[in-house]
Order: C-alpha cells, then sequence, then structure tokens
C-alpha cells in the first residue's frame, strides 16, 4: 500500500500539474519524479509464509501456480489449489492441502470453493491461458477465452476473498500477469 496525500482538485492554468507526492520533481524529469516518489512511499511489511498459513492458488494444476503451491507448501502453509479437476492437484508435496474445484470463470462456484476453504491470507490469482498465434489467425472465441480466464478470472478471484480480508483487516493478495 502505499500512501499519498490527496490531489488538489484546482490550480492555475500557468502552474505545473498536480503530482500526489510532495515533491519538487516535474513532469519534465520523469525518473527525479519517479525517485522522489519512491523515497517518500511507505509500504506494509511483506507477508510471512510459513507453517498455519493459508493460502489460495488459483491455475495451481501447472505451470507458474504448481510451482508456487510446492513452495508455499514447502514453507509449511496449508494451500488451496483451485484447478478445475480435482485430479490436476494431486501432486503437491506435504499435507493439509484441499483441492478447490472451481472455474475462475464461474465467480459463484469459485466463492463456494474459496468459502469451504476457510480463512485465506494470501491469494494468488494465477489462472491464465495464451493463444500464441499471429493475430490474423485469432479467431474470437479463442480471444475471448483469453479475455474470461486471465482477466475476469482474476477480478472473480478478488471478489471471492475481498469481503473477509476487509472485515478481518488482514490478507495478501498476488495477480500473476
Amino acid at each position: 500500500r502505499v500512501s499519498r496525500p490527496a490531489l488538489s482538485r484546482s490550480r492555475p492554468a500557468d502552474s505545473e500539474p498536480v503530482i500526489p507526492f510532495r515533491t519538487q520533481a516535474t513532469l519534465s524529469n520523469p525518473f527525479e519524479l519517479l525517485a522522489s516518489m519512491a523515497r517518500q512511499a511507505t509500504y506494509d511489511p511483506p507477508v510471512r509464509v510459513e507453517s498455519g498459513t493459508r493460502v489460495v492458488v488459483t491455475g495451481a494444476s501447472k505451470g507458474i501456480g504448481a510451482a508456487l503451491a510446492r513452495a508455499f507448501a514447502e514453507r509449511g502453509a496449508t494451500v488451496g489449489l483451485v484447478a478445475r479437476t480435482e485430479s490436476d492437484t494431486a501432486d503437491l508435496p506435504g499435507e493439509g492441502h484441499i483441492s478447490l474445484v472451481a472455474d475462475v470463470t464461474d465467480l459463484a462456484s469459485l466463492a463456494a470453493a474459496v468459502e469451504s476453504f476457510g480463512r485465506v491470507d494470501v491469494v494468488v490469482a494465477n489462472a491464465g491461458v495464451a493463444h500464441y498465434q499471429d493475430f490474423p489467425e485469432l479467431t474470437a472465441e479463442r480471444a475471448e477465452q483469453m479475455t474470461e480466464i486471465n482477466w475476469m478470472g482474476t477480478v472473480h478471484t478478488v471478489r471471492a476473498v475481498l469481503p473477509a480480508m476487509l472485515e478481518h483487516h488482514s490478507g495478501h493478495i498476488v495477480a500473476v500477469s
């Protein structure tokens, strides 16, 4: 989380644009502006993943999701493995992991799966697909599928966990893109 002062809504027409950080940098020097913003930003401490941490990973059946799930499991976390079929998540090391059968394009099934897992300390919105081909050969159906899974799947994942995280004033959301 980055803390910053509120933006001013009015300024004289001949003045510099309002920058949302207290700085002498101008938009004519973007590197100076970014450096100034970085010096003033405050960040929450990193999440500790250890025994007792409860993590949900979407797209946990292969690739980055499977690797992240294994890494969380090796640190002692209990991992909720979201995949379209239970057999896709059978080989995670460790104990206490839960297969959460859901399709990220279906908010109701994803929310039910997350609710069955219980408290979520960390969620990794990782599910995604890519169709690598020349654009003229990309069909509308394949483009819509990528949008539904990659974009709406992330939105659904956040919607499934955010209310409880806000209620408990805790939790971390990671989006892989």
